[in-house]
């Protein structure tokens, strides 16, 4: 299942609590995420250009229904 995905300021925060000195562990704790989302979050700002390393991942594919057709799939899943 995944997890709350970090926002901008949340990755900028990690990665400047990781220049500080902190663990993975120790950030993860902060934030309130597996220490694993950390581990990922740091090696991929290491990969990208500065300008691009916090921001959030481009989807792997375009959208395939619409918010009115989410919501409708929504409402048929609390009827039962």
């Amino acid at each position: 299942m995944p997890g709350q995905e970090l926002t901008t300021a949340d990755r900028a925060m990690a990665h400047g609590m990781s220049v500080a000195g902190m663990t993975t562990r120790d950030i993860a704790t902060h934030l309130g995420v597996h220490h694993s989302t950390i581990v990922r979050t740091l090696a991929r700002a290491k990969e990208l250009p500065e300008d691009d390393a916090f921001k959030s991942k481009p989807r792997s594919c375009p959208r395939k229904t619409t918010k009115q057709q989410d919501q409708q799939l929504q409402q048929e899943a609390r009827k039962g």
